[in-house]
C-alpha cells in the first residue's frame, strides 16, 4: 500500500493542499464517454489521500465529467480543493468569449459552478496573461468573487515575472487578496521559470505549481538516444502536437542536453530502485506542487511512488546540474552585480 500523500501550505495561505494535485482531464484526452479510468483515478488519488484537483473550463468537459460524480455524493465537497482556469478562447464564435474581462470571467465562473454542482471554487486561475485586459481590472474582478463567497482564492497561471509582479503590486496597493499560486511548464528538461518567474513569485510567497511534470512522457523512460521524429506519431507529444503544441516535440526535445538529463535521470533512478517517473517527480516536489496528468490507473500508481522518500543530496546535485537552465547573458550580469546581503 502506498503512503498516505501529505498536505502542505498554498502559498501564504492556511490553505492546505496535498503534495502531488491531480489534473484527471488527461483520462479524458482520448475518449471523453469513457468514464471508467477516469472515476477509477480519482476515487485511487483521494483514497491515497489526496485532495487537489485541477480543472479548467477548457479541458475537453473534464469539468462536467467531474462535476457529475461530484454532485452524486461520490467524493466529498469540503474534503477537496477544486481549482478551475479561466482565460482561454472556449467560444470562438464570441468576441467576449475568452480573456479575463470581468464580463467573461463571471460567465466563466458560473458555467464551472454550474458543471461541478459546487457554489464555490476553491482556487480560480487566469489561465494565461489577457493583454487585451487591465491589471487593476483582473484584480478588482477576482477581489468581487471572493467578496461574493464564489471563490476563496485566486491564481496565476503562463504568467511572466513582470505579469506576476504587476497583479500583486496592484493587489497591494488596492488592499485586496494577492495570489495565492502559480502554475507553469516546470520539470528536468523545462527550468526557465527558476530564472525570472520562480524568484517572482517566490518572493512573493506564492506556491509553484508544476503543469506537464513529465514533459508529456519524455521523462517518463520512453525514450532514448535512438528516437527519431516518426517515432512519435501517438501518444502525448502527438497530442499536443495536433492542439499547436510544440514545446515537446521531437524538434524541441530531442537534443543533446535532453539525451544527457535523461541518462542521468536512469542512473538515479537504478540507484533508487524507482522509476524515471518517479524520481523526475520527486525532484518536483522539493519546490513545487506537480499536477499528475495520469491517463490510466496504472500511470496514477507509479506517480503515487514518488513521495515519501528522499533523494540523497549527491543524486539531487547531479539532477541539479545537467539540467541547470541555460540564462542569457543579461540574466548572468544581474546575477553577478546583484550580490546584495544577507539578514543577520
Amino acid at each position: 500500500m502506498t503512503q498516505k500523500l501529505k498536505t502542505k501550505y498554498l502559498g501564504w495561505s492556511g490553505l492546505k493542499v496535498s503534495e502531488l494535485a491531480l489534473g484527471p482531464y488527461s483520462a479524458t484526452l482520448q475518449d471523453l464517454s469513457n468514464q471508467d479510468s477516469f472515476v477509477r483515478i480519482v476515487d485511487r488519488y483521494v483514497e491515497a489521500g489526496g485532495n487537489f484537483i485541477d480543472l479548467s473550463d477548457a479541458y475537453m468537459g473534464a469539468e462536467a465529467l467531474f462535476g457529475q460524480h461530484l454532485k452524486s455524493g461520490r467524493w466529498k465537497r469540503e474534503s477537496l480543493v477544486i481549482a478551475s482556469k479561466t482565460g482561454l478562447n472556449t467560444h470562438r464564435d464570441d468576441p467576449n468569449g475568452m480573456g479575463l474581462s470581468r464580463k467573461h470571467v463571471y460567465s466563466a465562473l458560473n458555467t464551472t459552478l454550474e458543471n461541478l454542482g459546487t457554489d464555490y471554487i476553491d482556487v480560480y486561475y487566469a489561465h494565461c496573461w489577457d493583454k487585451g485586459t487591465s491589471a487593476e481590472e483582473l484584480v478588482r474582478t477576482w477581489d468581487q468573487l471572493i467578496r461574493s463567497g464564489k471563490v476563496r482564492y485566486v491564481a496565476a497561471s503562463n504568467f511572466n515575472a513582470w505579469q506576476i509582479q504587476k497583479i500583486v503590486d496592484y493587489a497591494k496597493f488596492m488592499g485586496t487578496e494577492k495570489i495565492v499560486a502559480l502554475q507553469q511548464n516546470y520539470n528536468l528538461l523545462d527550468r526557465w521559470g527558476e530564472i525570472e518567474q520562480f524568484p517572482a513569485a517566490q518572493n512573493e510567497n506564492v506556491s509553484i505549481v508544476a503543469w506537464g511534470p513529465l514533459s508529456a512522457g519524455w521523462l517518463a523512460g520512453k525514450y532514448n538516444r535512438n528516437l527519431k521524429a516518426e517515432d512519435l506519431t501517438t501518444g502525448r507529444v502527438a497530442s499536443e502536437v495536433a492542439f499547436g503544441l510544440s514545446g515537446n516535440s521531437f524538434q524541441a526535445k530531442g537534443t543533446e542536453r535532453t539525451w544527457a538529463i535523461l541518462d542521468t535521470l536512469k542512473e538515479v533512478a537504478n540507484e533508487t530502485k524507482k522509476t524515471q517517473s518517479q524520481v523526475a517527480l520527486n525532484w518536483l516536489t522539493k519546490n513545487s506542487i506537480p499536477i499528475i496528468g495520469a491517463r490510466t490507473l496504472e500511470h496514477l500508481e507509479d506517480a503515487l511512488g514518488s513521495v515519501g522518500w528522499e533523494l540523497t543530496a549527491e543524486q539531487r546535485k547531479k539532477l541539479d546540474d545537467v539540467s541547470a537552465p541555460i540564462p542569457s547573458p543579461l540574466t548572468i550580469f544581474q546575477s553577478e552585480m546583484n550580490h546584495g546581503r544577507d539578514r543577520d
